[in-house]
């Protein structure tokens, strides 16, 4: 047999340059891409089938792309289902920078070499391929076959994926409408705070609402005449501060503060909850210290006592304990300690209930107050405020689409039902023509 007489394959040194040369190549005529392992979340056992995948991992690494079949024109397939167009791509890699980089990977289902299943991501086209064969030893080209891997590639077709890599261009592709929602934020009235509910009030009570902000409103309940709370109808927009509140009718003495939820900025990636059963409750400061807590939303669906914080105000020292009663709710928050040094009122936060929804925040756009969440658990509704559990930031729902309330890919949302029309005319008395063929189309 021939032998190449520039590598004998007899030095470990004479292979390390060889693999050298291939690196610097493909760093040179290649590109830099994001490999991404897949991690099988849900493995149905019965049929062998991976029925949820997460990519949460990204490496890059550079390969070269020896073809695109998307730039030579498509890749028609004939299938049992007639014509399937699929973009192809070949990426070559080094054997020894994917070792050195990936191979020590946790989501790798084979860790001595790339996976069929896991994906690229393509920086030059913003497109991500989903790797469907793994060709490692070339016939009769073995110094390639060895020291490289030939990826086959197709563009990838998504189903159900979960893309948490923490590269916004990555995670992103995976924002098409039938699977997120956005809300609109306003920085309104998040809730009211009854300090003192007064007498002889009667039917017609009503409260007016100042400040710089516009379109609030709010209902009044009252019991044996005391006002007993006041509750948001719309939250408005424009409140940079707590605005002034007057109750008018019959009685007097009533004294409501309102609160408002607007600030900082969402995290994209980040969980948000909402706050419709969670209790909330003000501390009340005299001098420098806390001389009651006033519970002005008792919340819901509690199967235990939550734990209470308070924070804030410049001061330390204060503690708190909540109760609950047999329905789930809030039913009073004793003060333990007054603490001192306290220049404002501090922050009490009680323990979410464990019945909010939740969302995953993809986008927060703070010049038209919109916020676009995906993996969406629970039901969200107007009026909610909701709290980033990174950042802490804390706006309010204004409205929102409430046929895209939901996170399951055939649910009903807006996108399909809008791209619907422009298919089906519903307003026809048979948008497939009439039955029986009698010459009507």
């Amino acid at each position: 047999m021939a032998k190449n007489v520039y590598f004998s394959g007899g030095t470990r040194s004479e292979q390390r340059l060889y693999e050298d040369l291939i690196i610097e190549s493909l760093k040179i005529y290649g590109h830099d891409v994001y490999y991404l392992p897949r991690e099988i979340v849900n493995k149905d056992d019965l049929f062998t089938e991976d029925v949820l995948s997460k990519f949460d991992e990204n490496y890059m690494i550079e390969m070269y792309i020896s073809n695109y079949e998307g730039f030579e024109g498509d890749g028609a397939l004939l299938t049992k289902f007639g014509v399937r167009i699929a973009d192809e791509a070949t990426f070559i890699i080094s054997k020894r920078r994917w070792e050195d980089l990936i191979s020590s990977s946790n989501n790798l289902v084979s860790s001595f070499r790339p996976n069929e299943g896991d994906a690229i991501y393509l920086p030059l086209t913003d497109q991500l391929f989903q790797i469907k064969f793994v060709e490692h030893e070339k016939p009769f080209r073995q110094l390639d076959g060895i020291q490289t891997y030939g990826l086959v590639a197709e563009l990838m077709e998504f189903s159900n994926e979960r893309l948490e890599t923490g590269v916004p261009e990555i995670d992103n592709l995976t924002r098409i409408t039938g699977y997120t929602t956005t809300f609109k934020i306003t920085d309104g009235i998040k809730d009211f705070v009854v300090t003192s509910g007064g007498t002889g009030y009667g039917s017609g009570t009503t409260v007016t609402i100042g400040g710089t902000g516009t379109g609030a409103s709010a209902t009044v309940s009252l019991t044996s005449g005391a006002v007993t709370s006041v509750n948001v109808i719309e939250p408005g927009l424009g409140y940079t501060s707590a605005p002034p509140v007057s109750v008018v009718g019959s009685g007097s003495g009533a004294s409501v503060t309102a609160l408002i939820a607007a600030k900082g900025n969402f995290k994209t990636g980040e969980t948000v909850k909402s706050q419709s059963n969670t209790a909330k409750a003000v501390a009340v400061k005299t001098f420098d210290q806390i001389s009651s807590i006033i519970l002005h939303d008792n919340g819901a669906k509690y199967t235990s006592a939550p734990t209470v914080t308070i924070s804030g105000g410049g001061g330390t020292g204060a503690t708190a304990v909540a109760t609950i009663n047999s329905v789930g709710q809030v039913s009073g928050v004793n003060l333990t300690a007054t603490g001192s040094g306290y220049t404002s009122e501090p922050t009490v936060t009680i323990q979410a209930s464990p019945d909010e929804a939740t969302a995953k925040v993809v986008r927060f756009d703070t010049t038209n107050k919109e916020l676009e969440v995906t993996d969406i658990v629970g039901s969200f509704t107007d009026n909610d405020t909701l709290v980033g559990l990174t950042s802490g930031a804390e706006w309010t729902i204004n409205t929102f689409s409430s046929i895209e309330n939901e996170n399951e890919p055939e649910a009903e949302n807006l996108f399909f039902e809008t791209e619907g029309d422009s298919i089906i005319d519903w307003t026809e008395g048979n948008p497939f023509g009439e039955y029986g063929n009698q010459g009507v189309f």
